[in-house]
């Protein structure tokens, strides 16, 4: 099933869950999908997620209380080939990776790939910079 967002001619090379934020477990972060796409790297947005998140989801469950510390976000993203300067893998810790893109700007944006390999998608971007 193609994704609402793709451009006529844009083909789809794969997609993954990922995270950006602090990949400490009490952060706060914003949870969706990588997309690499035969024109983009594109994210697409799912979740933000308050800092203590898991703390105060286990919280209202326990107290038996729907406090959410979570909110539904439909934000999207899409970076053109042209722009992106660098692109690698970060290793974060023994078992966290994220995907590293420099753009042209300076701008610096990190996926977290958590304990998933970002190798795929790394090939799919560099294969077209």
């Amino acid at each position: 099933m193609a994704e609402a967002w793709l451009e006529q001619g844009e083909e789809m090379v794969g997609s993954w869950s990922v995270f950006v934020g602090d990949p400490t477990p009490n952060s706060e972060k914003i949870t969706g999908k990588v997309f690499v796409t035969n024109r983009y790297v594109r994210f697409q947005a799912g979740m933000s997620l308050e800092k203590n998140a898991a703390s105060s989801i286990a919280a209202a469950y326990f107290h038996r209380r729907r406090l959410p510390p979570f909110e539904k976000i439909t934000d999207h993203v899409a970076i053109p080939f042209s722009e992106i300067g660098e692109a690698k893998i970060v290793k974060k810790s023994l078992f966290q990776k994220a995907l590293y893109l420099k753009l042209k700007s300076g701008e610096e944006l990190e996926f977290q790939f958590g304990a998933m390999s970002p190798q795929k998608a790394l090939d799919g971007i560099t294969a077209k910079l």
